[in-house]
């Protein structure tokens, strides 16, 4: 009887954790992708820091907002020949929120 009650337990939370999931995923499509691109974007402009606010939405339910802080030579460069020199490009960093899967 011990087992068939702790098996009955991990249904019951197993089926918690999909509703969880459910309403995680209408939070982020109402309300809460907005709210987060509103806040960075709010911030960033009072502050006067020049960033792009990205939306990523190749995935359903994996969507992922990426503020950039662009991207700028890295003062290495390869050399192609005497006229022409490859720059390497470093990234100057991002914040990055994703949904998350179950």
């Amino acid at each position: 009887m011990s087992d068939l009650n702790n098996l009955k337990r991990k249904v019951q939370h197993y089926k918690e954790i999909l509703s969880n999931t459910v309403q995680y995923r209408k939070v982020w499509e109402s309300s809460l992708r907005d709210e987060i691109v509103a806040q960075l974007e709010k911030m960033c402009k009072e502050i006067n820091l020049p960033v792009t606010v990205e939306l990523k939405e190749d995935i359903e339910n994996l969507e992922t907002i990426i503020l950039s802080l662009g991207s700028v030579k890295s003062g290495l460069f390869q050399k192609v020949n005497d006229n022409i020199q490859r720059d390497l490009i470093k990234s100057s960093g991002a914040l990055i929120y994703q949904q998350l899967f179950n």
